[in-house]
């Protein structure tokens, strides 16, 4: 196979893998127009959120985080750990490092009964945070 043909194929795929990865991006900000207000809205968002972080667009995700937890607040749903967890990352990213651990903290106040994934999350983030922030005793904890 030639150099050429390679380089065409290569090309190719990458232009279909974006197409695909926009896609469900496009289909991921229809599904939250059209969700259940509550916890599958507000966990849409949050998607989205890490979506946007993940690619470097912090202060969108930020939005889409901040949006998240109004939406888990407004409905008193069980989504506004998972919601605060994108939030302070996001937050994080953005450089908001003072907003980030606040966020954290009450996502960890909130889930200080619950042993699952989310909570393990957050204690790791929050670790994470602090050795970021320089509190490695505070880590630690």
């Amino acid at each position: 196979m030639s150099k050429l043909k390679l380089i065409t194929l290569l090309s190719t795929a990458l232009l279909f893998i974006g197409s695909v990865r926009s896609q469900s991006y496009d289909e991921l900000i229809a599904d939250m127009l059209v969700a259940d207000p509550g916890t599958e809205r507000s966990m849409k968002l949050a998607q989205l959120a890490d979506i946007e972080r993940n690619q470097g667009r912090n202060k969108r995700a930020a939005e889409f985080a901040s949006l998240a937890v109004f939406e888990a607040e407004q409905k008193a749903s069980n989504a506004l750990p998972q919601a605060l967890l994108s939030l302070s990352r996001a937050q994080q990213a953005k450089g908001d490092l003072d907003g980030a651990a606040l966020s954290g903290i009450r996502a960890s106040s909130i889930t200080e009964n619950d042993h699952s994934g989310v909570r393990t999350a957050i204690l790791l983030h929050l670790a994470s945070l602090n050795l970021e922030i320089g509190n490695p005793e505070r880590a630690l904890e």
